[in-house]
């Protein structure tokens, strides 16, 4: 600011610069004694910097158009900086010291590139309208800069070309700051928000809100932390507030697993994910950072032939049941990860496999499995309860009705079959695929039981009255399916690589989510019914959020 005194040590700490007024001095930091008047601007002294090889150093004022350069030992002066047309709003050197940029107030408006070594000009950073702020990428290969004109720009910080121009803030960009790796720009602004960028290509990532007051986030620029996990900004408004860069850094893309995903889970919290895959883990991850928090590590885990088909939790969240290929089925305590039952049973084969649920009290566990039978056991013992037979070749799929009455069942065999959950008596048997049955799920108020098939269909039936209700053609083999809570949309993951969301009520799809480079075998809601979970053949585990990212990432 105009009138503050500004200091610079050098990097080896021997010597010392000032701004002090119109000049600027140069002083034994030893003795703090003054070795020199080194120039007079004569308006005040707005910029200061040493590079960090300690080389040369760097100083500018507010009223004054040409910068100057000296050498860092001696204080001799290296170059003027002519060619600037206002006076100096900030200079920085780059981290090598290779680079000097020096940014200008209104009318000058432009950015300028120069040789450390030699004061030659590489390039006029031209474009902005007003006056502007700029800042080097950690490692010298970007330049950001930001203007009073309601942009930024995203510069090549060898040569000084555009890269892009950034747009979307309602007022003037005050700051522009590099994350500590250099891949993310953030932006503050009048408007009191900043906005996180892409580095490489100038994309807007996220807009953070929450301060208030004038200018927003003006107050200071906003700083991240040594890792980049974390952006802490401060306001106006007089808070300071942190900010979450985790879940906007993972764009709801969980990455960890070695092979193809085929199934996923959230937690009864919302709060977290679990994921199968064909790498013979399960994996579990905290459902807003996308940190891995656990993993369940089956016998065989570096075996690819027995991937892990099935997860899922019990209602109250404290058991998670999985399924392993040609191994069987194991309940899990979620709290500690450590076994307390396993099923060994044929579960699945290489053309079709099974899944196990848990039923709503928790009391059951109910499986799949190669042959056509659908296993059933006491989750507290152990000890088998019934075996339904009734599906050919493999049951692919189980789930309870919400209230824990009814059981469906799927079939290899093109079959949807209904239980009494109670006595294991069949109810009825649901005919119309013309291939494999590969996903069941429940409407939350059980009024409907949607089955996702081979056939590229998705059928809807009245569990109630055991009669099909509708027939959605969905161009594509699927996998997947899950009704969310508030029971007006459907799922599906489909082998086409997308997620299609369709309207219950009135059964045509509204939306297509795409993302994933490979089928999508699996879909979970959270219990909120804002966030969903898909599975994928590419071997990643996403997270699709109906929320705001800055929400998600919202100041602790």
């Amino acid at each position: 600011m105009y009138g503050l005194p500004q200091f610079r040590f050098g990097p080896t700490g021997r010597r010392l610069i000032s701004g002090r007024g119109d000049e600027v001095c140069s002083w034994d930091a030893a003795t703090g004694k003054l070795v020199g008047v080194v120039h007079r601007f004569g308006s005040p002294v707005l910029g200061l910097a040493y590079s960090p090889d300690g080389k040369r150093f760097a100083g500018g004022a507010a009223n004054d158009p040409v910068p100057r350069l000296w050498d860092g030992e001696a204080g001799k002066e290296v170059a003027a900086l002519a060619g600037h047309t206002g006076g100096l709003s900030g200079l920085f050197f780059s981290a090598d010291g290779s680079h000097l940029l020096t940014a200008g107030w209104y009318p000058d408006c432009t950015a300028r590139l120069w040789n450390a070594a030699t004061g030659q000009l590489i390039a006029a950073l031209a474009g902005h309208s007003n006056s502007i702020s700029a800042a080097f990428s950690p490692d010298g290969r970007r330049i950001a800069t930001g203007s009073w004109d309601k942009t930024a720009r995203l510069w090549d910080g060898v040569t000084g070309q555009l890269i892009a121009v950034l747009r979307g803030h309602a007022g003037s960009v005050f700051g522009v700051r590099f994350s500590p790796d250099g891949t993310r720009v953030v932006t503050r602004a009048a408007d009191a928000t900043l906005r996180l960028w892409d580095a490489e290509t100038g994309d807007l990532m996220a807009v953070l809100r929450g301060h208030g007051g004038y200018g927003g986030a003006f107050a200071v620029d906003p700083v991240f932390t040594p890792d980049g996990s974390y952006l802490v900004s401060g306001g106006w408004d007089g808070t300071v507030r942190l900010w979450d860069m985790r879940p906007i850094e993972r764009n709801g893309v969980l990455r960890g697993h070695d092979s193809f995903v085929y199934d996923v889970a959230f937690h009864p919290d919302g709060e977290q994910v679990a994921s199968a895959a064909w790498d013979g883990t399960v994996r579990l991850w905290d459902a807003t950072t996308g940190r891995q928090m656990g993993c369940l590590e089956h016998t065989a885990s570096k075996q690819k032939n027995h991937p892990i088909s099935s997860v899922a939790y019990s209602r109250d969240g404290r058991q998670i049941v999985t399924v392993y290929r040609n191994f069987g089925v194991t309940l899990w305590d979620a709290t500690t990860a450590k076994r307390q039952q396993v099923w060994r049973i044929a579960v699945g084969y290489w053309g079709a496999d099974s899944r196990a649920v848990l039923n709503p009290a928790g009391t059951l566990v109910a499986a799949g499995s190669f042959g056509g039978p659908v296993h059933l056991w006491d989750a507290a013992t152990g000890q088998p309860v019934a075996t339904l037979e009734g599906h050919k070749r493999c049951s692919t799929d189980v789930a309870f009705r919400p209230d824990g009455a009814q059981l469906a069942t799927a079939g290899e065999d093109g079959t949807v079959r209904l239980w009494d959950a109670a006595t294991h008596e069949p109810l009825a048997v649901l005919r119309g695929h013309s291939d494999c049955v590969w996903r069941v799920a429940y409407s939350a108020d059980g009024t409907l039981l949607a089955s996702g098939s081979a056939d590229k269909t998705i059928r809807l039936w009245d569990p109630r009255t055991y009669r099909e209700v509708a027939v959605i053609p969905m161009g594509s083999v699927v996998y997947g399916v899950a009704f969310n809570p508030a029971g007006k949309r459907l799922a599906a993951g489909c082998a086409d690589n997308t997620i299609r969301l369709l309207d219950v009520a009135k059964r045509q799809e509204v939306a297509e989510l795409r993302g994933h480079s490979d089928y999508v075998h699996a879909v979970a809601w959270s219990p909120d019914g804002t966030r969903l979970v898909s599975g994928s053949g590419d071997g990643t585990v996403r997270l699709w959020d109906s929320l705001p990212i800055q929400e998600r990432a919202r100041p602790r």
